[in-house]
This record gives C-alpha cells, sequence and structure tokens, in this order.
C-alpha cells in the first residue's frame, strides 16, 4: 500500500533530525551520494528523500546506483548491511 502525501509529510517531519555520517572516512561516496546514503540507512523511502533533498525521484535513484557500485553491493538490504558492519567494527566512542 503506498503511503500518501501526508502520510510522508508527517514522516519528514518526525524525521526532521540531524543525519548521521552513515559511512564516516568513505571517501569514495560523493557529498550528495553520501546525504542519499546516510537518509537510506535512516530507512526513508527513495521518494522520501527526494522530497527531503529537493531532487527528482530519478536523480536519487541514479546516486543509488552509483553508491551501490561504488560499495559493490546489489541492493538496499546489501548497502545497510555493510554500513551496519562498518559501524559494528567502530573502535568504541567514534561513532
Amino acid at each position: 500500500m503506498k503511503a500518501s502525501w501526508y502520510e510522508m509529510d508527517m514522516r519528514l517531519q518526525s524525521r526532521n533530525k540531524p543525519v548521521p555520517n552513515a559511512l564516516k572516512g568513505h571517501t569514495q561516496l560523493s557529498t550528495r551520494e553520501q546525504e542519499v546514503f546516510d537518509l537510506l540507512t535512516l530507512g526513508f523511502y527513495y521518494r522520501e528523500i527526494s522530497a527531503r533533498l529537493e531532487i527528482s525521484y530519478a536523480t536519487v535513484h541514479t546516486h543509488l546506483k552509483h553508491i551501490y557500485k561504488k560499495l559493490r553491493v546489489r541492493s538496499r538490504n546489501q548497502a545497510v548491511a555493510k554500513f551496519l558492519l562498518n559501524r559494528a567494527t567502530e573502535p568504541v566512542g567514534q561513532s
């Protein structure tokens, strides 16, 4: 079931918090790709990312294709898993 625009707006408002840097020190990603990836790891849908960053859905899709290629993954789940593994192996106090 697709979310209505009102529901999407409410999600965006409830998530209107500072976005963490998902892969600190991951220099392969451009600044915009990092922004898109940070929102992806927070659980935002592609349309929510596009609304939040004020870019088109197609642009979000293109950024994600580049991110997946750079991270050598094939899906959103693999990308988030890689982020979680990276975070889990960081020394304590460096998140």
